[in-house]
Protein backbone atom coordinates (compact mmCIF):
# COMPACT_ATOMS: atom_id res chain seq x y z
CA UNK A 1 0.00 0.00 0.00
CA UNK A 2 3.05 2.38 0.96
CA UNK A 3 4.17 1.95 -2.35
CA UNK A 4 1.65 2.52 -4.60
CA UNK A 5 1.12 5.23 -2.53
CA UNK A 6 4.75 7.01 -3.04
CA UNK A 7 4.36 5.73 -6.81
CA UNK A 8 1.47 7.90 -7.33
CA UNK A 9 3.22 10.72 -5.18
CA UNK A 10 6.22 10.75 -7.86
CA UNK A 11 3.78 10.77 -10.66
CA UNK A 12 1.57 13.19 -9.54
CA UNK A 13 4.97 15.54 -8.61
CA UNK A 14 6.13 14.76 -11.47
CA UNK A 15 3.24 15.84 -14.05
CA UNK A 16 2.86 18.96 -11.93
CA UNK A 17 6.67 19.98 -12.89
CA UNK A 18 5.55 19.38 -16.31
CA UNK A 19 2.44 21.25 -16.32
CA UNK A 20 4.46 24.01 -14.53
CA UNK A 21 7.59 24.37 -17.31
CA UNK A 22 5.03 24.42 -20.08
CA UNK A 23 2.67 26.81 -18.13
CA UNK A 24 6.14 28.94 -18.05
CA UNK A 25 8.50 28.25 -20.89
CA UNK A 26 7.55 28.70 -24.55
CA UNK A 27 9.75 28.78 -26.91
CA UNK A 28 9.32 29.61 -30.73
CA UNK A 29 11.88 29.83 -33.68
CA UNK A 30 12.22 31.77 -36.93
CA UNK A 31 13.74 31.56 -40.17
CA UNK A 32 16.17 34.21 -40.47
CA UNK A 33 16.87 33.22 -44.42
CA UNK A 34 13.67 33.27 -45.05
CA UNK A 35 13.12 37.01 -43.73
CA UNK A 36 16.34 38.00 -45.88
CA UNK A 37 14.33 36.38 -49.13
CA UNK A 38 11.84 37.91 -48.22
CA UNK A 39 11.80 41.07 -47.18
CA UNK A 40 10.86 43.79 -49.61
CA UNK A 41 13.45 46.54 -48.02
CA UNK A 42 15.94 43.64 -48.37
CA UNK A 43 15.60 43.48 -52.30
CA UNK A 44 15.44 47.16 -52.68
CA UNK A 45 18.57 47.61 -51.23
CA UNK A 46 20.54 44.55 -52.71
CA UNK A 47 19.42 45.91 -55.90
CA UNK A 48 20.91 49.38 -54.95
CA UNK A 49 24.13 47.69 -53.84
CA UNK A 50 24.40 45.76 -57.26
CA UNK A 51 23.96 48.57 -59.65
CA UNK A 52 27.05 50.14 -57.54
CA UNK A 53 28.73 46.67 -57.74
CA UNK A 54 28.35 46.96 -61.69
CA UNK A 55 29.53 50.82 -62.15
CA UNK A 56 32.43 50.05 -60.46
CA UNK A 57 32.96 46.57 -62.56
CA UNK A 58 32.14 48.75 -65.40
CA UNK A 59 34.78 52.10 -64.17
CA UNK A 60 37.70 49.50 -63.28
CA UNK A 61 37.44 46.90 -66.15
CA UNK A 62 38.07 50.24 -68.29
CA UNK A 63 41.18 51.07 -66.35
CA UNK A 64 42.23 47.52 -66.42
CA UNK A 65 41.69 47.54 -69.94
CA UNK A 66 44.19 51.04 -70.05
CA UNK A 67 46.48 49.50 -68.37
CA UNK A 68 46.94 45.80 -70.16
CA UNK A 69 47.12 48.49 -72.94
CA UNK A 70 50.13 50.62 -72.39
CA UNK A 71 52.18 47.02 -71.64
CA UNK A 72 51.45 45.67 -74.85
CA UNK A 73 52.30 49.14 -76.20
CA UNK A 74 55.48 49.08 -74.30
CA UNK A 75 56.29 45.67 -75.38
CA UNK A 76 56.09 46.33 -79.29
CA UNK A 77 58.03 49.05 -78.90
CA UNK A 78 60.82 48.08 -76.20
CA UNK A 79 63.25 47.34 -79.16
CA UNK A 80 63.60 50.68 -79.99
CA UNK A 81 63.54 52.37 -76.68
CA UNK A 82 67.11 52.23 -74.44
CA UNK A 83 67.20 50.02 -71.08
CA UNK A 84 66.82 52.68 -69.42
CA UNK A 85 63.14 54.05 -71.27
CA UNK A 86 62.12 50.52 -70.73
CA UNK A 87 62.57 50.01 -67.41
CA UNK A 88 61.63 53.10 -66.29
CA UNK A 89 58.18 52.43 -68.44
CA UNK A 90 58.06 49.55 -66.68
CA UNK A 91 58.13 50.73 -63.24
CA UNK A 92 55.56 53.07 -64.37
CA UNK A 93 53.46 50.95 -65.34
CA UNK A 94 53.61 48.88 -62.42
CA UNK A 95 52.65 51.72 -60.01
CA UNK A 96 49.66 52.46 -62.34
CA UNK A 97 49.14 48.38 -61.87
CA UNK A 98 49.65 48.77 -58.03
CA UNK A 99 47.02 51.87 -57.68
CA UNK A 100 44.58 49.39 -59.27
CA UNK A 101 44.89 46.52 -57.13
CA UNK A 102 44.75 49.25 -54.46
CA UNK A 103 41.36 50.75 -55.91
CA UNK A 104 39.83 47.24 -56.62
CA UNK A 105 40.77 46.38 -53.34
CA UNK A 106 38.44 49.40 -52.14
CA UNK A 107 35.94 48.62 -54.50
CA UNK A 108 35.36 45.12 -53.11
CA UNK A 109 35.34 46.30 -49.29
CA UNK A 110 33.05 49.36 -50.28
CA UNK A 111 30.62 46.17 -51.77
CA UNK A 112 31.05 44.31 -48.80
CA UNK A 113 30.84 46.75 -46.03
CA UNK A 114 27.10 47.84 -47.47
CA UNK A 115 26.07 44.71 -47.82
CA UNK A 116 27.17 43.91 -43.98
CA UNK A 117 25.14 47.13 -42.90
CA UNK A 118 22.40 46.44 -44.76
CA UNK A 119 21.74 42.74 -42.55
CA UNK A 120 23.05 44.28 -39.74
CA UNK A 121 20.15 46.38 -39.60
CA UNK A 122 17.81 43.36 -40.88
CA UNK A 123 19.10 41.65 -37.86
CA UNK A 124 18.86 44.36 -35.36
CA UNK A 125 15.19 45.24 -36.39
CA UNK A 126 14.08 41.21 -36.34
CA UNK A 127 15.39 41.23 -32.45
CA UNK A 128 13.29 44.01 -31.70
CA UNK A 129 10.35 42.17 -33.68
CA UNK A 130 10.88 38.68 -31.65
CA UNK A 131 11.42 40.66 -28.70
CA UNK A 132 7.90 42.47 -29.09
CA UNK A 133 6.01 38.97 -30.21
CA UNK A 134 7.67 37.43 -27.16
CA UNK A 135 6.28 40.03 -24.87
CA UNK A 136 2.51 39.76 -26.38
CA UNK A 137 2.49 35.94 -26.63
CA UNK A 138 4.17 35.21 -23.34
CA UNK A 139 7.59 33.45 -25.24
CA UNK A 140 10.52 32.81 -22.85
CA UNK A 141 13.11 32.20 -25.64
CA UNK A 142 13.52 32.57 -29.79
CA UNK A 143 15.49 30.45 -31.59
CA UNK A 144 17.18 30.07 -35.17
CA UNK A 145 15.89 27.20 -36.89
CA UNK A 146 18.81 26.08 -38.30
CA UNK A 147 19.91 25.61 -34.47
CA UNK A 148 16.98 22.74 -34.05
CA UNK A 149 16.92 19.36 -35.65
CA UNK A 150 13.00 19.37 -35.69
CA UNK A 151 10.03 22.28 -35.05
CA UNK A 152 6.54 22.04 -34.84
CA UNK A 153 5.26 24.75 -37.10
CA UNK A 154 3.12 25.86 -34.23
CA UNK A 155 6.12 27.49 -32.71
CA UNK A 156 7.58 29.14 -36.02
CA UNK A 157 6.85 33.09 -36.09
CA UNK A 158 8.83 33.76 -38.86
CA UNK A 159 5.55 35.03 -40.81
CA UNK A 160 4.89 37.03 -37.84
CA UNK A 161 8.18 38.79 -37.81
CA UNK A 162 8.36 39.60 -41.22
CA UNK A 163 4.96 41.13 -40.94
CA UNK A 164 5.97 43.60 -38.51
CA UNK A 165 9.02 44.22 -40.25
CA UNK A 166 7.07 45.02 -43.72
CA UNK A 167 5.27 47.76 -42.26
CA UNK A 168 8.07 48.89 -39.82
CA UNK A 169 11.00 48.75 -42.09
CA UNK A 170 10.12 50.33 -45.08
CA UNK A 171 13.44 51.27 -46.31
CA UNK A 172 17.14 50.58 -45.47
CA UNK A 173 19.60 53.37 -46.02
CA UNK A 174 22.46 52.38 -48.73
CA UNK A 175 25.86 53.82 -47.18
CA UNK A 176 28.87 53.19 -49.21
CA UNK A 177 31.92 54.30 -47.48
CA UNK A 178 34.72 55.48 -49.06
CA UNK A 179 37.11 52.92 -51.00
CA UNK A 180 39.81 54.97 -50.46
CA UNK A 181 40.22 54.73 -46.85
CA UNK A 182 38.58 51.02 -47.17
CA UNK A 183 41.27 49.64 -49.47
CA UNK A 184 43.64 50.21 -46.51
CA UNK A 185 42.22 47.47 -44.46
CA UNK A 186 41.47 45.19 -47.20
CA UNK A 187 42.83 41.77 -47.72
CA UNK A 188 45.30 41.55 -50.37
CA UNK A 189 43.74 39.19 -51.90
CA UNK A 190 40.18 41.37 -53.08
CA UNK A 191 41.83 41.88 -56.07
CA UNK A 192 41.89 38.67 -57.57
CA UNK A 193 38.50 39.13 -59.26
CA UNK A 194 39.82 41.36 -61.62
CA UNK A 195 43.48 41.10 -62.43
CA UNK A 196 46.45 41.77 -65.15
CA UNK A 197 46.60 39.38 -67.36
CA UNK A 198 50.20 37.75 -67.12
Amino acid sequence: MKRVFVASLLFFCFSFNTFAVEAVFKMAAIDFNNILENLPSHKDALSKIEKRAQDLSVELMKERDSIEAKYKDLESRSHILSKEAVQAARETLEKEHSDFQQKMNGANSMINSAHYDVRNVIMTKTTEACADIAREEGYSVVVHLSTLVYVDKSIDITEKVLKKLVTGLKNIPVVFKDADNLAKTSSPNAAKKIERKS
